[in-house]
């Protein structure tokens, strides 16, 4: 779903195709994994020219994927180790005084809105739609 984006959709427009997405992923599952009898009649309604094109763009999308795997372990993954050793040391042995300690705090607390803040606010709206205050 990640490589669905604007870039993804002047391609599908160019090319006619309307559900690029959908035939290049059955296409792909088939080569690799092969298909469930659902997904196979689903394939088979789909043009032959929309097959065509998702035979090869499905090699690019795989390398896309393939790309954002790496960068993630690359990158992601060893930046991410490192701020939560830097922010568990800055929490327990910085002074509540200095910078890092609240620094450390303040990213904790970014994390947890981002983290909580839909569920809680999605709670929020459900019991007062039951309780008659939201439409």
């Amino acid at each position: 779903m990640c490589l669905r984006n604007d870039g993804y959709a002047v391609l599908a427009n160019a090319l006619g195709r309307h559900n690029l997405y959908r035939a290049t992923w059955l296409t792909t599952k088939d080569r690799l994994f092969g298909l469930r009898d659902a997904e196979t009649e689903e394939l088979a309604q789909i043009s032959d020219h929309d097959r065509r094109v998702a035979r090869w763009f499905g090699i690019t999308y795989l390398a896309s994927v393939l790309g954002m795997v790496w960068l993630a372990l690359s990158f992601a993954v060893p930046s991410l180790i490192g701020l939560a050793m830097w922010t568990w040391r800055s929490l327990t042995s910085a002074a509540v005084s200095s910078a890092p300690f609240w620094e450390s705090a303040a990213l904790l607390a970014l994390l947890a809105a981002q983290a909580f803040g839909p569920a809680l606010l999605a709670r929020r709206e459900r019991l007062a739609r039951r309780g008659g205050r939201l439409l």
